[in-house]
């Protein structure tokens, strides 16, 4: 932004002085060219103008603007810099082909790459001919010449590291060159070499000198193009001792262009490969450093000395693999007496440092008995934060702890004060039934263990019996049998690689309110984390997968947050809770597990809700034996199960959408169960499943494209209300060997078999308020059942051979069909078979394909109070009766069969008769 803002500030200069002498401006046409130069580390990109603005042909004032950016690579801008020039030019008539002679002043202004803005002056001649070319440069940098950039610590004074600052400098200078055409046939084009030297120094006194010899061949092959190739004495010079570059330069007529005219008229002219006349070089562009040359300088600073968190001076006792000395880095310790020393330090800067190296332990580096109120145990590598780069020392090399028996290799005990552990890497070489680092009986400060890495022990990090929760952050923990283990303790473990340990990745054993498990990547474990007795505490945005057994394990724990977690590819469930309570299992994505995604057991108060949950081998969510579980807002698909509750009391399970499952919600003896508002749709086998149990409640469910939509086994008192059921591939609701049932208000449409099937029910069922439309089988089908009460449902449009309501072997005095209004059902509105249930008060609209009232084999029929409307065409009537139905004469009558001309009744003499007797004259047929 900052180049394009002086690119224009540069054209309206132009524009308003062209304005100012337009009669007397622009007297020749000068050059526009545009070129790159670079090497394998550095590339310069810039378009370059020299323009006459005042003059004649032969004697002529010029201004050159120039921008140009330096990058890495071509055309990158990691620099740039921007150049305005004021200049002379006037030929000469000698040396039979004539000569230029120029000078030049120059204003430079150059953003380096480490955000500095440098500015200086320039003043040049020059002198051009046909065989002899010579320049001269000189270069004074103003405003600010210095910058600081920053700063390391590399300077080991004793026990403490200082630093180093480092700035950013303009170089005061001059270079020159002369250079001679190789004589060369015209038709090849022109050559030219050239030979010079430089001289920059920085303006400080004994500052930095940049100096040395130059050379450059330049060569055009035809007049616009010129390639050149320079090598320096400098590798630093251009970021190295070479630079090769192209640039392209045509003949730009600034006049033209004022006068709406093509500036670059002529230009196909122009170009031939014949050299042009010395003249013509009057409107070359300048050939100069157009560079702000700068240095980078170093200064000690022996008073600033490395700090820690604190803002204290670290005061560091320094141990090495060999040492034998006094702990300083010109005599660095032994492990042994490193330590001994350490606990001598009474301030708050207490630090033990680690050189690089292998350190070879056969006892424990026990770190206690201090009397810092702060100690801090470093591998050197963990002062790459603090730009620290001791000279002979690699930032990056490791400080390795190599334990050859059964011992702890750092252990910290009992310290009252902060302590800090960081950037080891801690191996087992032999058989370890101990830790890495071992922390115990900690009651106040606080413990960072970070940038470790730690294999091959028990426990990589064992927190025992501490008052005090460790931070335990971004370490590699693997190949140990555990990678954490809390034990009666509180910890904060996060952002750490804990991978391939044979038992468990993080193990938390009764952890009592300040635990954190955060941002860990935890896999290839056996159990990725294993929570027993946990209170109060979060587990959160963790990537625990492919460990061989469950990613998360929750024993007998309570108030736990498990959120944001990714568990997948784990070996058997991805969450397993167990008689635990108040766990909140939310915004996970758990997949792929080759159990359950999450398996509840004896889990009570506790919710279960906004996660994603996809391709587990068994169920999404199995809930066993639990109480009071919330289950809502979850993503849960082809899974083998998308919610299976088992023996579980008052689960509410609503908001979720269950789809591409092989079954969607499997319910098997529970009480009190809420299934509501729930998305079911594209599952195998049925939307939802209810098998033994008592007070099931389905509610407000929408129910699609199943097999059946709702299915219920010896399930008592239930209630199904207000789903929204369709398109499923048999029954929308399917109800056997269930006593004490009301199905009302649902909406059930386009299923394949029947709207509802009921069979083997007893006690009261009530089916009422029903929409039923449009079903493949039937509408409302109940068989082999007791007290069954139909009561104003609407039952339109459905096809197939069972009608709009078919009742079959209904018994019990409460049985009824009742205030339902039927019309368009193909084969018959209502079918009552070997049955006594009472048809009254519907209101039925008889289709031309079926029956509106079919009797057959009915004793003690009560048909009242009906209203049939339109003529059934063909075998078809109004009232069919059929086999030994007979009427209950005291009972019946009152039916209204409204514009029949015939086909009001028939079917057998038998019961047509009996009808004819004992009903029929108290009907009505009202035309």
């Amino acid at each position: 932004m900052k180049i394009i803002k002086r690119v224009l500030l540069i054209f309206i200069f132009l524009m308003s002085f062209a304005y100012l002498s337009y009669a007397k401006a622009f007297p020749y046409a000068g050059d526009l060219s545009g070129g790159i130069n670079g090497n394998d580390s550095n590339w310069d990109s810039y378009i370059d103008l020299l323009l006459p603005v005042a003059g004649s042909e032969k004697s002529f004032l010029f201004i050159s603007p120039r921008v140009s950016v330096t990058g890495k690579s071509v055309f990158a801008s990691n620099a740039h810099e921007t150049n305005l020039g004021l200049g002379f030019r006037q030929y000469l008539n000698i040396l039979e082909t004539g000569a230029i002679v120029g000078a030049n002043l120059y204003y430079d202004i150059r953003n380096s790459e480490a955000g500095n803005s440098f500015q200086q002056a320039g003043v040049g001649v020059e002198f051009l001919s046909r065989w002899i070319d010579f320049r001269a440069n000189g270069y004074i940098p103003f405003a600010n010449t210095r910058y600081y950039t920053g700063k390391i610590y590399d300077i080991p004074l004793g026990h403490h590291i200082a630093a180093t600052y480092g700035y950013e400098s303009s170089m005061k200078g001059f270079d020159g060159e002369i250079g001679f055409k190789i004589p060369f046939p015209e038709i090849l084009g022109e050559l030219k070499i050239f030979g010079g030297g430089y001289y920059y120094q920085t303006q400080n006194n004994g500052g930095d000198i940049l100096k040395g010899y130059k050379g450059r061949a330049e060569y055009k092959p035809i007049k616009i193009l010129r390639l050149n190739y320079a090598v320096y004495d400098n590798k630093n010079f251009n970021g190295a001792n070479w630079q090769a570059g192209a640039e392209i330069s045509l003949p730009f007529d600034f006049k033209k262009l004022l006068q709406a005219k093509n500036p670059f008229f002529g230009v196909i002219k122009y170009i031939k490969n014949t050299p042009k006349p010395v003249i013509e070089r009057m409107g070359e562009t300048v050939q100069r450093d157009m560079y702000v040359r700068t240095a980078q300088s170093r200064k000690k600073h022996h008073e600033d000395l490395l700090l820690n968190d604190n803002g204290d001076e670290y005061y560091f006792t320094v141990v090495s693999p060999n040492g034998t000395g006094n702990g300083t880095f010109d005599n660095p310790a032994g492990v042994s007496s490193g330590i001994a020393l350490n606990k001598l330090v009474t301030e708050s800067n207490a630090a033990l440092l680690f050189l690089p190296g292998q350190y070879n332990q056969s006892s424990e580096i026990n770190i206690s008995g201090h009397l810092s109120q702060r100690v801090e145990i470093l591998a050197y590598k963990s002062l790459a934060s603090k730009n620290v780069a001791l000279p002979n020392f690699n930032i990056n090399e490791e400080s390795v702890i190599n334990v050859g028996s059964n011992v702890n290799a750092i252990a910290v005990t009992g310290l009252l004060t902060d302590v800090y552990i960081s950037g080891f890497n801690i191996n087992n070489i032999s058989t370890n039934t101990k830790s890495g680092i071992y922390i115990t009986n900690f009651s106040s400060g606080s413990i960072s263990v970070f940038e470790n890495t730690i294999q091959g022990f028990a426990k990589a990090v064992e927190v025992n019996s501490s008052q005090r929760a460790p931070v335990i952050f971004d370490n590699v923990l693997q190949g140990n049998a555990t990678g954490i283990e809390v034990y009666n303790a509180d910890a904060e473990i996060y952002s750490n690689d804990i991978n391939n340990n044979y038992k468990y990745g993080v193990n938390i054993y009764n952890s009592s309110g300040s635990t954190y498990i955060a941002g860990n990547n935890i896999i290839e474990n056996s159990t990725g984390v294993f929570v027993n007795g946990g209170i109060y505490f979060v587990i959160f945005q963790n990537n625990i997968s492919s460990n061989s057994s469950d990613g998360m394990f929750i024993s007998a724990s309570s108030n736990l947050q498990i959120v944001g977690n990714d568990a997948y590819y784990n070996g058997a469930n991805g969450i397993y809770a167990l008689n635990s309570s108040s766990i909140t299992v939310a915004s996970n994505i758990i997949s792929a597990n080759s159990g359950n995604g999450i398996y509840a057991n004896n889990l009570q108060n506790s919710d279960i809700n906004q996660n994603t949950i996809v391709e587990n081998s068994l169920a999404g969510i199995y809930l066993n034996a639990s109480k009071s579980v919330g289950v809502s807002g979850n993503e849960i698909s082809d899974n083998q199960v998308g919610i299976q509750d088992a023996a579980s009391q008052i689960s509410y399970i609503s908001n979720n959408y269950i789809f591409n499952n092989s079954s969607g919600i499997f319910l098997q003896n529970t009480s009190n169960t809420y299934v509501s508002n729930n998305q079911i749709f594209s599952n195998v086998f049925d939307g939802i499943f209810v098998t033994g149990g008592l007070n099931a409640t389905l509610s407000m469910n929408t129910v699609i494209q199943n097999n059946n939509g709702i299915s219920l086994y010896n399930t008592n008192a239930y209630t199904a209300n207000f789903n929204s059921i369709a398109g499923n591939l048999s029954d929308g609701i399917f109800v056997s060997a269930s006593p004490n049932g009301k199905i009302s208000d649902n909406e059930i449409s386009q299923n394949d078999g029947n709207a509802i099937t009921l069979t083997n029910a007893s006690d009261v069922t009530e089916i009422s308020r029903n929409t039923v439309a449009g079903n493949k089988t039937g509408g409302i089908y109940a068989q082999n059942s007791s007290d069954v009460i139909i009561k104003a449902n609407t039952v339109r449009n459905n096809t197939g051979i069972n009608g709009g309501i078919f009742i079959q072997n209904i018994l019990g005095s409460a049985s009824s069909v009742e205030k339902n209004n039927l019309s368009g059902n193909q084969n018959f509105a209502i079918k009552s078979q070997s049955s006594a249930s009472p048809i009254s008060e519907n209101n039925i609209t008889v289709s031309s394909e079926g029956h509106g009232i079919w009797l057959q084999d009915n004793i003690g029929s009560i048909l009242s109070q009906n209203i049939l409307t339109a003529q059934p065409v063909g075998s078809y009537f109004g009232l069919y009766l059929t086999g030994t139905t007979v009427f209950n004469s005291a009972q019946s009558g009152n039916n209204k069969y409204y514009f029949f001309e015939s086909n009001v009744y028939g079917g057998d003499t038998s019961p047509v008769n009996n009808y004819l007797s004992n009903v029929y004259p108290y009907d009505q047929v009202i035309q």
